[in-house]
């Protein structure tokens, strides 16, 4: 080929377009704004879920990362408040509580699992705790009341008091008896509320942050209400 027809198609080659270099794939979150979107994304859901059911919420809210954000839910009506940056340590006492009572399953159906305003209230059959017609826990009853234990004597969460109450359901004629009887010849549901209060003191729980009562009720059930430090009626326990 001659020199210059040679050059020529050299430069042709030249100017042919050049397939372009392949991008470096980039993380989905590159800046402190994404970071906001996608939290943001992430409460929305949150709150759609708890609109629909709420009981999915607190296992959605236990995945939170507890060092950058803890959302505060009201189970009653789907409204949720979430606050970044500061860990909100009376939720994640209660979110304990939460955690412990659903896992005991062996007691029988939970009736209510209530949270709100910095209070938790359970309603849990009787029947499984207690020896029937007795005050005598069972092993499954005292497993449960230190677990409990474990909850309120636990240091790392930063509150200064918590408190609970309980309060075991029984016909009006056997808390009209309860009155009238030597305490040797009490009632079996005084009993049970004092093994329960005996198991939570042994194991180390002041008994200033724990109140008890016998209400009336058709069914036995014992109730359980924990109380934050902030929540309304807990500094009745100091």
């Amino acid at each position: 080929m001659h020199p210059i027809l040679a050059i020529a198609a050299a430069s042709d080659d030249y100017d042919l377009p050049q397939p372009a270099p392949a991008r470096i794939s980039q993380a989905w979150i590159v800046t402190f704004g994404d970071l906001i979107a996608l939290m943001l994304t992430f409460f929305v859901m949150l709150y759609t879920i708890s609109s629909r059911e709420p009981s999915k919420v607190d296992a959605a809210v236990s995945s939170v990362n507890e060092k950058f954000a803890i959302s505060r839910i009201f189970s009653g009506n789907g409204l949720m408040a979430a606050k970044s940056g500061i860990v909100l340590t009376e939720q994640e006492y209660l979110d304990d509580v939460i955690t412990t009572i659903r896992g005991r399953s062996a007691f029988g159906e939970i009736k209510t699992v209530l949270s709100g305003d910095g209070t938790l209230t359970a309603r849990i059959e009787r029947d499984g705790l207690f020896v029937p017609r007795t005050g005598v826990l069972t092993a499954e009853g005292r497993e449960f009341a230190q677990e409990i234990s474990r909850i309120l004597l636990k240091q790392n969460s930063g509150l200064a008091l918590r408190s609970m109450d309980i309060r075991l359901t029984a016909p009006v004629e056997e808390i009209d008896s309860a009155t009238l009887a030597p305490v040797t010849e009490a009632p079996a549901v005084i009993r049970q509320a004092g093994s329960f209060i005996r198991e939570l003191t042994d194991a180390g729980v002041s008994g200033k942050v724990i109140s008890a009562s016998v209400i009336p009720g058709e069914k036995p059930e014992l109730l359980l209400l924990f109380y934050s430090a902030t929540a309304p009626g807990a500094d009745a326990a100091d």
